[in-house]
């Protein structure tokens, strides 16, 4: 099993990517970084800004 941690999961690729990931047995989202937080995702998503 390979578990990843996605970096701009709620923009349009991070969202497809998220979708392909969950539809794979041998792949898992453990996290999500990110700074829009209007999504919402089955993994734990953490704000980021850059300054």
């Amino acid at each position: 099993m390979i578990k990843m941690i996605m970096h701009g999961c709620n923009g349009a690729m991070g969202q497809v990517i998220s979708g392909i990931a969950a539809e794979e047995n041998n792949i898992e989202i453990v996290a999500g970084i990110d700074p829009n937080m209007t999504k919402e995702n089955p993994y734990p998503v953490f704000f980021f800004r850059v300054l």
